[in-house]
């Protein structure tokens, strides 16, 4: 892990709505959740690990031309997804690992998605007909490992410990 960090360091450095991980960082175990509540724009990427549920309340939208993207990792807990817009790779472990969706509202997930559970019947509904974009899931090529340049980050999980490798 490159940094842990507390909600309130990472939500002042949100104050311009752009975000730089840059590596790996994790959230303070001590803290019960994570919680993205205003807009997000990721400029660089990286992953950001939280030990209980993550809570995407607003926009999460890769910076055009960002080369990295963000992963959100849950090690214990789910993500709710309660924002119409992800631009992120969404990995839930641990036994009561899921990724759902909160309310019935459309949701584009540009990224992929590694989970224990997966809540297809609150990713599904409202799936898109005609104009409407509805709902969608939308592989990030970014996230291909094949396809990994200079710039890529790899990841390597095992059950002791999470490794990086630039």
């Amino acid at each position: 892990v490159t940094y842990v960090f507390r909600g309130e360091q990472l939500e002042r450095g949100l104050k311009d709505g752009k975000l730089r991980v840059r590596g790996i960082m994790m959230q303070d175990p001590r803290e019960p959740e994570l919680v993205l509540d205003r807009p997000v724009e990721v400029e660089e990427g990286g992953v950001l690990i939280a030990r209980g549920n993550i809570l995407v309340k607003a926009p999460v939208q890769s910076a055009p031309g960002s080369r990295i993207p963000l992963t959100l990792v849950s090690l214990e807990g789910k993500i709710i997804l309660a924002s119409e817009r992800v631009d992120a790779a969404l990995v839930a472990l641990g036994p009561r690992g899921a990724v759902e969706k909160f309310d019935r509202g459309p949701v584009q997930l540009r990224g992929g998605i590694a989970t224990t559970i997966l809540d297809l019947d609150s990713l599904a509904r409202g799936v898109s007909s005609g104009s409407d974009p509805g709902k969608t899931l939308t592989w990030d090529d970014r996230l291909d490992p094949v396809k990994a340049g200079p710039d890529s980050l790899r990841l390597y999980l095992d059950t002791a410990r999470l490794v990086a490798v630039p």
